[in-house]
């Protein structure tokens, strides 16, 4: 790899990282941060080494990770990947940790998406390259450009069918469901506070409430 350089933040990155195969390189190497999200976005780095927000990032993340888990588990749709899954596709030029993915069992049999190894573990994969069905970004203060703007023109150049985008920041849950189009991701069906996902056929619900420390609970509600 190249010479070594410093940004402000402290973290070390290979001055060569200008190219989404030198950055993967450096992903997949021992010298890669096993913390924070770094993402190269058509062309740029994204760093971010802040920790997770508890209120309106992390726990928003977790319960629709619960139910979405829950319902793979039930239906066995495919593969369901966490925070900390790299997600990469040259079409688009990224590279990217997205809160949650899911890969379809027919997607992963297609090719449109392949598990690359680690080159030094046998039965170990680090990176899931090509264009997972479905994606997840909760909003965060320090995301709130990568998340709105950059990732959902590079989710749809990757041709990722269903991108879930969900803000809590303000007094309303700001709830996502967009659809891959041929132009640009469309808002799916929405009733009464409910939100149709064309991919799962389901409709979908984010609530929350004050628990007993005045701190927010929230569930994903789900209806056939």
């Amino acid at each position: 790899m190249d010479a070594m350089t410093w940004n402000g933040a402290g973290l070390r990155i290979p001055a060569g990282v200008r190219t989404l195969d030198k950055f993967r390189n450096w992903a997949r190497s021992p010298g890669f941060p096993e913390h924070g999200r770094i993402s190269f976005i058509n062309g740029d780095l994204h760093i971010d080494m802040s920790p997770d927000e508890l209120e309106h990032h992390n726990k928003v993340r977790g319960a629709i990770c619960h139910t979405v888990i829950t319902l793979n588990d039930e239906q066995d749709w495919g593969e369901f990947f966490l925070d900390g899954a790299l997600v990469t596709n040259s079409a688009a030029n990224l590279a990217t940790v997205p809160d949650a993915s899911l890969v379809k069992w027919e997607t992963s049999a297609s090719g449109k998406v392949r598990f690359v190894p680690r080159k030094d573990r046998a039965g170990e994969f680090i990176e899931i390259r090509g264009t997972p069905d479905w994606l997840l970004e909760a909003v965060s203060f320090s995301s709130l450009q990568k998340d709105t703007e950059e990732l959902p023109l590079s989710y749809h150049r990757a041709g990722v069918p269903e991108f879930w985008l969900v803000d809590a920041r303000g007094q309303e849950i700001d709830f996502r469901i967009l659809v891959h189009r041929p132009r640009k991701y469309q808002k799916g069906k929405t009733r009464a506070g409910w939100h149709h996902s064309p991919l799962f056929g389901m409709w979908f619900r984010l609530v929350r409430h004050l628990n007993r420390q005045d701190r927010w609970t929230y569930k994903l509600e789900v209806k056939s």
